[in-house]
């Protein structure tokens, strides 16, 4: 028997929450999860947050969960194969060619364990097992990471058993070689980016401008409070640092002029509606060392239908610079 969520005024839950949280298949540690959603959507709606309490509904809608990861330094001597990892030597299948690009290896940048986080992927998104390995092409002239259509790779292996640890290719750049770090994953909800698309419409709504940056800005405070942890760079799934998923389009339409850019301008600002984020990082992360090569936020996101039929090989990358 489907069980509900404590402490929610039941006007207050979305519908995809409730679909969520009634389900026979909601396992325990869900269920114990919705615990800081409540306490986020109580303290929202509690008279001390003097706003209108249908702007207030409005913004709840738009509360996504998603998964935040730390790093720390470590050694991949210290980390069994398979597990999810920034840097050091990746855990690749016998079979895998390393990508390249212009004929140059590209550089392994992480790996994520799906079985490490998918019981805090509340909706179900991502596999519940396998792994996903990032790399991405170093620009030795620049220097920095280069992003376009062809110069990064988001593989997906289903099959960790048939990993093993992967010598760099003979060529690789060795200098690009990123200091071994562990990842730890933890629950996290986000509101979307204050000026971004899908708040277009609700900010029409709002009789004064400044009362939803200020009530968006409190809701933001509220979850920072409930969760510990601040706005994320590196997390799964979630909602997108600024405006991320417009970066998602220019690398899959292959934009690389300002003309490019115009010529294609409303079609992208369509696009971009349709992006859902996989995974983010920053480059500024201190256990990572990647800061050497980019001061920002990387990104990758896939189209909603991509994402239902897990079609990883279609994934775009995306940069937001600091």
């Amino acid at each position: 028997m489907g069980r509900s969520i404590p402490n929610f005024p039941p006007s207050a839950i979305p519908d995809r929450w409730r679909q969520l949280y009634n389900d026979n298949t909601v396992t325990y540690t869900i269920r114990k999860m919705s615990n800081k959603l409540s306490q986020i959507i109580a303290q929202i709606n509690s008279d001390k947050l003097i706003y209108e309490i249908n702007d207030k509904q409005e913004l709840i809608k738009l509360i996504r969960p998603a998964i935040g990861f730390r790093t720390d330094k470590s050694s991949d001597n210290d980390l069994e194969i398979g597990k999810s990892k920034f840097g050091g030597q990746p855990d690749l299948p016998k079979s895998f060619v390393w990508p390249t690009y212009n004929n140059e290896p590209l550089t392994f940048c992480g790996q994520f364990n799906c079985s490490e986080f998918t019981h805090f992927d509340i909706e179900k998104q991502l596999p519940p097992k396998g792994i996903f390995s990032v790399f991405t092409f170093i620009d030795k002239n620049h220097p920095g990471f280069l992003i376009n259509k062809n110069s990064f790779h988001f593989s997906y292996f289903d099959n960790i058993e048939d990993l093993q640890r992967t010598d760099f290719p003979v060529n690789y750049f060795k200098e690009g070689i990123f200091e071994t770090a562990s990842i730890e994953y933890f629950e996290h909800y986000n509101l979307p980016w204050a000026n971004g698309f899908k708040f277009e419409e609700i900010k029409q709504n709002f009789i004064n401008i400044e009362s939803f940056y200020l009530l968006e800005s409190d809701i933001n405070e509220i979850i920072r409070n409930v969760t510990g942890q601040g706005y994320l760079t590196n997390q799964i799934l979630g909602e997108n640092y600024v405006d991320m998923d417009l970066s998602f389009v220019e690398t899959k339409l292959d934009i690389r002029t300002q003309e490019d850019f115009q010529k294609n301008v409303n079609s992208m600002l369509e696009m971009r509606k349709n992006f859902v984020p996989i995974i983010q990082f920053s480059y500024n992360d201190p256990n990572t060392n990647m800061d050497r090569f980019g001061d920002g936020t990387a990104g990758f996101g896939l189209e909603v239908d991509d994402l239902t039929n897990l079609e990883f090989l279609k994934v775009s990358m995306g940069f937001q610079p600091y």
